[in-house]
């Protein structure tokens, strides 16, 4: 099993602006590399829609695929919205008050049989 992590996602400040086909290229180079008939891939979130991206290329390099939560948008413009956020939230993962809000919303939902 390989695990492929965005370079720089990590990092407080991404000085670099993403680019699905830059990645899609380089994961194609990996898979290639690796001399297997088959693989399988499994994304979530932006993760998702690079193997959406991968299987839709190349698909007879793949013998299964999950995508979960894999928000796709054909457009480039809308993708570089989305990735033009990612800064901001990550900043929000440390805002305390609004982690605890969303503590507080999901105890609400858990005690409502509406949100079972």
């Amino acid at each position: 099993m390989l695990y492929y992590d965005e370079y720089g996602s990590k990092e407080k400040a991404v000085a670099k602006i993403y680019e699905p086909e830059k990645t899609v290229c380089e994961l194609f180079t990996l898979i290639k590399s690796l001399h297997k008939k088959r693989i399988g891939v499994i994304g979530h979130s932006l993760g998702g829609q690079i193997a959406i991206m991968l299987v839709s290329k190349q698909p007879e390099l793949f013998n299964f695929a999950v995508f979960l939560n894999a928000w796709v948008n054909p457009k480039p413009k809308t993708i570089r919205m989305y990735c033009s956020f990612a800064g901001l939230s990550a900043k929000m993962l440390h805002w305390r008050w609004l982690v605890l809000l969303q503590g507080l919303w999901v105890s609400c939902c858990d005690k409502n049989p509406i949100h079972r």
